[in-house]
């Protein structure tokens, strides 16, 4: 089965992230992959590198088309003229509107100066579009005739054994930092904390590459460590694996890579409970974090209940156990709800769905073509993971609450 895949292709942003995960998925279910790369940024993965020199055939059976909505209205297929059987756009959205997207945006993407003047044509090109989430479906649904819910994937660390009962207790925020992510609540929630005499012995780590936070806020913030150096994945994943809880206090996410993979680590995740975040969280597995929504410059996004966010900074703190419970549960059900083979598992079912393929009867076609690729392999299971979110995740055997 011939699959062109067109879209960014990097290590730092999510949509490229997802271009990796994707392709590198595809080609393992069985699949003759092609790229049209919208952006490519060093190193790449060996699989991916070995697809930039293959040529792109005259006809595929399916064309994937990932991008941010300021991209949506450049067809996908304008160069090389490719035909497809069954040709999908798939996007995400971090914020509640598209109206007024009229600079250049947090996604750092090409865009138009209103999303919404050329959306509409732009997806006409497409025979149905994959939305992330329920914010993003929302956003865009009313631009094109089919659009369903499929939330994108995450490649899945093993798991990381972390010191529990062990001092100090490490808060961190990962990622690019800028107001979506809303870091600022963060900082002050802790030193609001750590004034009041709670935390006492906890950190707050910020790891970001994004320039603006200065030295002089770790000498305002006793306990915070800014890093904005590069580092390698490798390196990051050794500071992840000496953390405890990850905060993400987003004001939008169309899935957060970060958080999913410190989640399915075994670590404990407290995020807005809005967009990509509520796919996959939920309270068995982690902290959904109230909010309410509020308009800004960057468009209607949730704005974290400060009061909760200290709350549960402060029950993750003194109830190791219970973090703990739930970081585990997180690692068990996380690998099955997001690992991209799910995720093209779920694809193919609502490509070749019973009661409204996607695609119509090419759709189905399609899905029969994915099914006849990854014949006579295994079925891959992640280990130690057979439950999808709504199933009952139950109680870690031997944890215990340690209150501090």
């Amino acid at each position: 089965m011939r699959v062109l895949y067109s879209g960014a292709l990097n290590d730092v942003t999510g949509y490229g992230a997802d271009g990796f995960g994707l392709c590198q998925s595809l080609i393992r279910w069985g699949c003759d992959v092609y790229v049209q790369p919208t952006n490519v940024h060093p190193p790449l993965p060996a699989p991916i590198s070995a697809l930039l020199t293959k040529a792109i055939p005259d006809h595929v059976d399916l064309a994937l088309t990932h991008r941010c909505p300021q991209e949506l209205a450049f067809p996908a297929l304008s160069a090389p003229r490719t035909t497809a059987t069954v040709s999908l756009a798939w996007s995400m959205w971090e914020y509640a509107s598209l109206d007024n997207v009229d600079h250049i945006s947090s996604n750092n993407c090409e865009h138009q100066p209103r999303v919404t003047d050329r959306l509409s044509s732009g997806l006409a090109t497409y025979d149905a579009l994959l939305a992330y989430d329920e914010v993003s479906h929302g956003a865009l649904s009313p631009y094109h005739r089919d659009t369903r819910i499929l939330q994108g994937g995450v490649d899945t660390p093993p798991r990381w054994e972390r010191d529990w009962f062990g001092s100090p207790f490490r808060f961190l925020m990962l990622g690019a930092l800028h107001n979506r992510k809303n870091p600022m609540a963060v900082v002050n929630a802790f030193k609001e904390l750590r004034d009041a005499g709670e935390l006492a012995d906890a950190e707050l780590i910020l790891k970001t590459v994004v320039p603006g936070f200065a030295p002089q806020l770790q000498d305002w913030c006793p306990g915070l460590t800014v890093i904005t150096e590069v580092w390698t994945p490798q390196r990051v994943d050794r500071l992840m694996s000496s953390c405890h809880a990850l905060l993400a206090p987003s004001r939008g996410e169309g899935k957060n890579i970060p958080a999913v993979r410190f989640a399915a680590s075994g670590g404990a995740v407290a995020a807005t409970a809005v967009g990509g975040h509520n796919q996959w969280l939920s309270s068995e597995i982690g902290w959904p974090l109230r909010f309410a929504w509020r308009d800004s410059v960057d468009g209607r996004g949730a704005e974290v209940d400060h009061g909760h966010l200290r709350e549960v900074m402060v029950a993750l703190y003194r109830d190791l156990g219970e973090a703990r419970r739930r970081a585990e549960s997180a690692a068990a059900a996380l690998p099955a709800m997001m690992g991209w083979e799910r995720v093209l598992e779920r694809l193919a079912a609502i490509l070749g769905g019973t009661e409204r393929p996607l695609a119509g009867s090419r759709g189905a076609e399609v899905a029969a073509l994915m099914a006849s690729a990854r014949r006579g392999r295994p079925e891959s299971t992640p280990q130690g993971q057979n439950q999808d979110r709504g199933q009952n995740l139950g109680h870690t055997p031997g944890a215990t609450n340690a209150p501090r």
